[in-house]
C-alpha cells in the first residue's frame, strides 16, 4: 500500500512532500507486489561548468543527449576486458567524427517495373 502522504502528493492537492523514505517505501512495496522493472536515477551535484559544457559537446559530436552520453561513459568506465564493443561501434567511435557523405541519387530513366519471377 502507498503511504498516504505520497498519494496525497500524486492527487495534487497541496498536501506536504513526502519524505524520502516514505517514498522508498511506497516504491518497495509497489516493486514486491507487481511485476515492475526499476530504472537507476543518479544525480550528480557541483558539477565543474566546464566539464558541463565538455559532455555537452561529446555529446554533441557522437549525436547524443547529454543523458545519454553519459550513460555511455558509464557503461563503458564499467565494462570489463572482455565486454568489447562490437565492430559497429568501434568503427563509429573511430570514423564517427569524420561524419557522413552525402551521395546524388540519379533519376531514374525508366519507371520502377515488378520482379519477373518466372
Amino acid at each position: 500500500m502507498v503511504a498516504p502522504s505520497a498519494l496525497a502528493l500524486a492527487h495534487g492537492n497541496g498536501a506536504p512532500a513526502p519524505e524520502p523514505a516514505v517514498v522508498a517505501i511506497a516504491l518497495l512495496s509497489l516493486l514486491a507486489n507487481e511485476a515492475v522493472v526499476a530504472v537507476a536515477a543518479v544525480s550528480v551535484r557541483s558539477l565543474d561548468e566546464r566539464v558541463k559544457e565538455r559532455l555537452r559537446v561529446r555529446a554533441a559530436r557522437h549525436g547524443r543527449s547529454m543523458e545519454a552520453e553519459i550513460r555511455a561513459i558509464l557503461t563503458d568506465a564499467v565494462s570489463g576486458p572482455g565486454e568489447a564493443a562490437g565492430l559497429f561501434d568501434a568503427i563509429l567511435d573511430r570514423f564517427g567524427e569524420l561524419g557522413g557523405v552525402e551521395l546524388d541519387i540519379p533519376a531514374r530513366e525508366a519507371p520502377a517495373r515488378a520482379a519477373d519471377f518466372s
